[in-house]
């Protein structure tokens, strides 16, 4: 089952379900303006050595992604997949191009 909540102020959205969780919240860098942020866990129910290599290449992304998005990773190959790498990505969303950087953390 897949909740969805808003708190009153709408200042965080939170979903949560068996095998994922989302929260989008305000950048906290107010000099960023209008920027959210976007944090999602998503659990895979296998061992991690059997998924990791496969998601420890951020160029797979552009497999899973439809292609009409026109997703694309911006950051450069090789990209060694440990904390503190962080990966930037392009997609277009009827023709407007978002551009969002990923940082992994422990």
């Amino acid at each position: 089952m897949t909740t969805l909540s808003i708190n009153a102020d709408e200042q965080t959205r939170t979903q949560t379900s068996s095998l994922n969780d989302i929260t989008v919240t305000p950048a906290q860098d107010p000099t960023l303006g209008r920027i959210w942020q976007l944090r999602a866990v998503q659990v895979l129910p296998q061992p991690r050595e059997s998924v990791f290599p496969f998601f420890a290449n951020a160029h797979n992304l552009e497999k899973l992604t439809p292609s009409f998005l026109k997703f694309q990773v911006l950051t450069p190959k090789p990209i060694e997949m440990k904390s503190g790498a962080e990966i930037r990505y392009q997609l277009k969303v009827r023709g407007i191009p978002i551009k969002w950087k990923t940082s992994i953390l422990d």
